[in-house]
């Protein structure tokens, strides 16, 4: 027999858990699939903006955010030349207003799934693959297979189907809803580095301005773990990234050179603007990078 839900969500990553949360705190029965059997450590989103922290703290979930980021609340934004990293600019600080907070994705996402696990008309199941979306003309449901971790096949059923599972999203595949726009001649490669940028006076998030090696840099941890995300062509291979991340540094790193750092994660991702064509089809709706993909840092720097 299916499983039955009011809401299934596809993809259990920050919007996903969250719009799950959102829902099940307003007592409809949702069921969140993820294909991954274990949230990923991934070199993706870490700082959180202010504007979205009245929804975290109405979802009871800001108190436990704010410690998880060790103080690294109230960041400052700085914009720096890329030739000799002097500032260019800094937005002020408003004494009544917070500045960014860092979390990085993973542990988000650990802190949403512990807070939805806590809500009893909510079901979160890791290691669950969308595999067909099965979209009956004029029903009022919607049925869905998915595959886990085992090679089971699982049936579902529910009133609406939402699809969270990122860019490459295979809820949008499968319901075939086509994406417009246009994909960059660049790619944004994402590094985690070990490098003591706050010894030489570097906080918060770095932008740096220059027409070859633009970038960011900003402190993921409390403990000296950086973001250093920076543009290549987007031809490059990982081997041709590989090649040039040393050459990358040396143009965007404060401090004496050589250099001494640690890489501990690098990951490439393509530059786009893309929208989906649409955002609902049926009882299918589109959310987060799911249903529009862009690379924000490209377009305030290039």
């Amino acid at each position: 027999m299916p499983h039955q839900s009011t809401i299934l969500i596809i993809g259990g990553g920050p919007v996903g858990l969250f719009l799950a949360l959102r829902l099940a705190q307003s007592n409809i029965s949702v069921t969140l699939l993820e294909a991954h059997s274990s949230i990923p450590a991934d070199t993706k989103a870490m700082t959180h903006m202010p504007a979205v922290f009245p929804e975290f703290k109405k979802a009871g979930v800001y108190n436990d955010l704010e410690k998880a980021a060790k103080g690294l609340t109230n960041g400052k934004i700085w914009f720096r030349r890329g030739s000799d990293k002097s500032i260019i600019a800094a937005p002020p600080a408003v004494a009544s207003t917070p500045g960014p907070m860092t979390v990085p994705q993973q542990r988000f996402c650990e802190i949403l799934a512990k807070h939805l696990g806590r809500v009893p008309n909510a079901k979160v199941l890791m290691g669950h693959k969308a595999k067909n979306v099965n979209l009956e003309k004029d029903s009022e449901r919607v049925q869905v297979t998915a595959e886990t971790a085992s090679g089971a096949t699982v049936e579902f059923v529910a009133s609406w189907v939402i699809g969270a599972d990122g860019g490459k999203s295979i809820t949008r595949r499968l319901a075939g809803i086509d994406m417009q726009g246009e994909t960059l001649p660049r790619q944004l490669v994402s590094t985690d580095v070990r490098y003591p940028f706050e010894s030489y006076g570097w906080t918060g998030g770095n932008f740096l301005a220059d027409r070859e090696n633009f970038g960011l840099i900003g402190p993921i941890t409390e403990n000296g773990l950086w973001r250093v995300s920076f543009g290549v062509p987007a031809d490059y291979t990982n081997a041709d990234i590989e090649k040039v991340l040393p050459r990358k540094f040396d143009a965007m790193f404060p401090g004496p050179r050589p250099l001494n750092y640690k890489v501990e994660r690098c990951a490439p991702f393509g530059a786009h603007q893309l929208c989906a064509e649409k955002m609902r089809k049926g009882r299918v709706l589109l959310v987060g990078d799911a249903a529009h993909r862009k690379l924000n840092l490209f377009f305030q720097l290039c």
